[in-house]
């Protein structure tokens, strides 16, 4: 296992959500123990108790955390001015580009997240919510613009990110290192079949 010194800048939060990241590299969820966590992140115990519950508390706010960096890229990945078919394409390829920078992790978190019981399947609603939310906020958008674009509900929404978040499962559980962004074709073709009239 990486047992790298953290920046002593981080918060201690900060430096246990990344050890946990580091842990995930070398073994299953289940096998890593609050003392590897600990280790990793050079705190005790005791420091692991004042910001967590536990190690599924943990890696609940993992999963949301790496989830508002994914957003946070996607949101930085295109422009006002772009057209909904570039807007599509750069919104999908940063996503999966995103995904496939961290795939060790990210199949961890897909697999152990929905293993948690109702708080990780609660989590998993949230955000899919907010990439729907955020996926039909853009066709609303382009649809004022007087784009030509059928305007996709929530659940339709859900439904398109949950599908993509299959294929990229699928990828992850065939191969880790699969290039994900091989799928950002097949991610536009799904919005588009839904968003194009």
């Amino acid at each position: 296992m990486k047992n790298i010194a953290p920046p002593q800048s981080t918060s201690h939060r900060t430096r246990i959500l990344e050890s946990l990241e580091t842990c995930l590299d070398a073994k299953s969820f289940r096998d890593i123990t609050l003392t590897d966590i600990a280790a990793a992140a050079h705190i005790s115990r005791r420091t692991f108790y004042e910001h967590f519950a536990n190690k599924d508390e943990c890696l609940l706010a993992l999963s949301e955390e790496t989830s508002a960096h994914i957003m946070k890229a996607i949101l930085t990945s295109f422009s006002g001015a772009d057209s909904w078919e570039d807007k599509v394409e750069k919104i999908s390829h940063a996503y999966l580009q995103e995904i496939q920078k961290k795939t060790v992790l990210m199949r961890a978190l897909y697999i152990e997240l929905g293993a948690l019981g109702l708080e990780g399947q609660e989590l998993r609603r949230k955000i899919a919510d907010i990439f729907a939310d955020f996926l039909c906020n853009q066709v609303k958008t382009h649809i004022l613009k007087g784009d030509s674009l059928r305007e996709i509900s929530h659940d339709v929404g859900v439904i398109l990110v949950s599908g993509i978040n299959q294929l990229i499962l699928n990828r992850l559980l065939d191969d880790n290192k699969a290039r994900l962004t091989d799928l950002t074709s097949t991610a536009v073709q799904i919005i588009h079949s839904v968003s194009k009239i």
